[in-house]
């Protein structure tokens, strides 16, 4: 959170910083209007050298400028070439004239009667340090010097004559910089020899625009000037809310994928986080970096439109409906990284500025010229947007100052409340037998990597698409050539990654391993299987298991027929990791990590689903019926079914269990669990989901019992019910199955 000191009071007033060659004059902080002149219609305002805002500095030209040729009285001469293009009240200029009587203007009309400003006869368009009717004596020459964007022009009247004072002559310039669109007047020399017109006494000073309904005059026929005095005039900046765009990554630099095209609206459920990358177009004068600060409102569009809508705007916070979200990556205040995908306006170049959490941000990065956009980002949340409604965003400045133009404003919509569910379907076990048939990739060594081997169709993981595969010895396939035998729990950033690890441990050099691709397009697959395999660790059973790649839905599935080393610390995968992870390691679904989950003749699927990536579904799920075979007095056998859960109720959801009675095969029934375990020899089966009632084997009963809860709202929140049951050895073993109940209710 950033906090003001007392300097920035004023920070919804301008802060000019003026720009000279080799010469930087320049507003200090502080509440500009009160010690300046202006602002006009269009927003021009002036200061002058006896303020302290800036020092007089002549720029001398006098031998090397251009000179606009000789004199006449009341003439007019150019066009000649500014240098760059600049704007005046909003119009972009490359071209100026001259006019002897001691101004610059846009058109070609020079006029030696002088009146005060505004006033529609012409001329219009023109800058006026000293227009008076000036006679012929002296010179006028012009140079345009620097590189963009910070070129300047400065054009001199160098011992000009008055037509009724021509003892003296008078010295004084124009200068215009490119970087700010400043106008200076600077003068040397203001001493005619007559107090009528000494000082600008029957002279307008000021500016004037193309039709002469806006200005600003600093005097009109008063002595107002002196000798080493000068003068700057410039516009405010002007900030237009310009583009934007929502993404749905909240945790990296990387801004992730975008939830909607540039300038629309997306839909974002409960709880949802959200990025919001804005820009604020800076107009007429450069934003000099830290010297304005903005914040971020929101309001409920209800009926209204944006610009008028049915809710009240307010300043976003961490508490309120669209709140802020504070994350470790990118901290509040980092600089920002660009993406392809960011928001754009026109052809404008574009200020990466910085990640923002919290009100108030400025453009610390760096200086925003005219012309150019900031681009901010917003880390923000559906905290307790109401379902169904759409909000609109603004920036203002810090004292709730509108901005001057809103081309766009950001829209987002929470969505309706729904609250969904669904038990996991089933993939069935179906080994793909290739020990006869498939390639092997040679003599098996310890952490050794084989390929690359072609997978014989383009598979896409993570969005990318490939044709070839490398396999470590140790239970994985990988798109890239890293072999471990350290397993880590997933996802990691640490290599390997870009994986399929159906059984990643440290595996040895028995048995073989053999590939093949079959099928025709586009149902082609891939099958990699790991062939009587020891574990490291154990090496008295060897074990088989198998990956399948499918081309056409760009499924993987695991397949286990054999999971028994020999050493419980080895067994079912009790020392591995299964799952996958994505190229960059930040993603990626882990089945289990050093938990003993496996079993033979059992599958895992891995498949994609509309915009969430992958998700899973193993062979113990047939409904809502459990089969658990043929029960065995030595072991305890598992089954598990998977629940997603997706609500927008502000209250959450609970999951309850029920059943339809004791665990049977039809002439036996196995009694619930009583001691909080189900163990091998004893005739019991329990429920264990790692919550409430179940966060040890327990007993169901027969009324309702509540799994799991959660007390928000929640977007694919899975919970695993595992399910265990056991026989002693005085009951014959034989085929049980049984039947539960689920039922979901949100909390609206």
């Amino acid at each position: 959170m950033k906090f003001f000191t007392s300097h920035k009071a004023f920070l919804s007033k301008l802060v000019l910083f003026f720009v000279l060659f080799l010469n930087l004059f320049f507003f200090s902080k502080g509440d500009v209007f009160a010690l300046t002149g202006g602002p006009d219609t269009y927003g021009y305002i002036y200061a002058d050298s006896n303020q302290g805002f800036f020092s007089y500095s002549w720029n001398d030209i006098s031998a090397t400028g251009t000179s606009v040729g000789t004199l006449g009285d009341d003439s007019i001469y150019g066009p000649f070439n500014i240098g760059f293009t600049f704007s005046f009240y909003g119009t972009d200029y490359t071209q100026f004239y001259v006019c002897n009587n001691g101004y610059i203007v846009f058109n070609n009309t020079c006029a030696y009667n002088n009146v005060s400003i505004t006033n529609s006869g012409t001329p219009n368009n023109f800058i006026a340090p000293f227009w008076d009717d000036l006679y012929t004596g002296g010179s006028i020459k012009y140079q345009s010097t620097g590189s963009s964007p910070n070129g300047q022009l400065v054009i001199s009247f160098l011992g000009i004559n008055h037509i009724n004072a021509q003892a003296g002559a008078a010295t004084f310039q124009i200068i215009l910089s490119e970087a700010s669109n400043m106008i200076m007047f600077q003068y040397q020399d203001v001493d005619f020899g007559n107090a009528t017109y000494d000082s600008g006494a029957s002279a307008t000073v000021g500016i004037e625009n193309s039709s002469g309904t806006d200005g600003l005059q600093f005097s009109f026929n008063t002595a107002s000037l002196s000798a080493n005095y000068a003068v700057g005039f410039l516009a405010q900046s002007s900030y237009t809310q310009s583009a934007y765009r929502f993404f749905s990554n909240t945790d990296s630099t990387s801004v992730g994928s975008a939830l909607a095209a540039q300038d629309s609206a997306p839909t974002v459920t409960a709880g949802a986080t959200f990025r919001l990358r804005t820009l604020i177009h800076v107009g007429r004068s450069v934003l000099n970096s830290n010297n304005i600060y903005f914040k971020l409102q929101f309001a409920d569009k209800g009926a209204g439109t944006c610009s008028s809508p049915t809710g009240t705007y307010a300043d976003v916070d961490g508490t309120t409906a669209v709140a802020f979200s504070g994350n470790a990556t990118p901290a509040d205040g980092d600089a920002l990284t660009a993406s392809g995908s960011d928001p754009t306006h026109s052809t404008d170049t574009v200020a990466n500025q910085t990640y923002e959490e919290g009100n108030s941000f400025t453009n610390s990065q760096s200086s925003i010229l005219a012309g150019q956009d900031g681009k901010w980002d917003f880390s923000l949340s559906n905290l307790a947007m109401t379902s169904g409604h759409t909000y609109c965003m603004r920036i203002v400045l810090s004292d709730n100052t509108a901005l001057n133009t809103y081309s766009v404003y950001p829209e987002i919509t929470a969505g309706s409340d729904y609250l969904t569910y669904s038990i996991g379907a089933g993939v069935d076990y179906n080994w793909s037998d290739i020990s006869g048939t498939g390639t092997s990739v040679g003599a098996l060594g310890d952490e050794s990597m084989y390929g690359p081997y072609n997978i014989g169709f383009a598979f896409n993981f993570g969005g990318t698409d490939y044709t070839q595969f490398y396999i470590c010895n140790n239970g994985y396939i990988s798109f890239s050539s890293i072999c471990s035998y350290t397993n880590t729990s997933i996802p990691n950033a640490a290599t390997p990654n870009n994986f399929f690890a159906p059984f990643w441990d440290d595996l040895f050099t028995s048995g073989s391993i053999k590939y093949l691709s079959s099928g025709v397009s586009p149902n082609k697959q891939l099958v990699v299987s790991w062939l009587g395999i020891n574990d490291y660790g154990a090496q008295a059973n060897p074990i088989t298991f198998q990956v399948i790649l499918s081309e056409a839905s760009n499924n993987i599935t695991f397949q286990y027929q054999d999971v028994d080393t020999g050493n419980v610390s080895y067994d079912s995968g009790a020392s591995a990791t299964v799952g996958i992870e994505s190229a960059d390691g930040m993603n990626g679904l882990q089945i289990s990590y050093n938990t003993a989950s496996l079993s033979p003749n059992y599958a895992i699927q891995f498949y994609q689903t509309p915009g969430s990536g992958y998700t899973y579904r193993d062979s113990s799920l047939a409904s809502n019926t459990m089969s658990f075979g043929t029960l065995s007095s030595s072991s305890v056998s598992a089954i598990s079914h998977t629940i997603t859960v997706s609500t927008s109720a502000a209250g959450g959801y609970v999951l309850y269990v029920s059943e339809d009675g004791n665990l049977r095969n039809g002439a036996n029934d196995i009694n619930d669990v009583a001691d909080g375990a189900v163990t091998a020899g004893s005739e019991e089966y329990g429920l264990n989901t790692g919550y409430n009632d179940f966060t040890s084997d327990s007993a169901i009963a027969s009324s309702q019992k509540i799994a799991r809860s959660h007390s928000s709202p929640v977007t694919s929140e899975v919970t695993t019910c595992t399910y265990k049951a056991s026989i002693s050895g005085a009951t014959t073993g034989a085929s049980y199955s049984h039947i539960v109940d689920y039922v979901v209710t949100g909390t609206f």
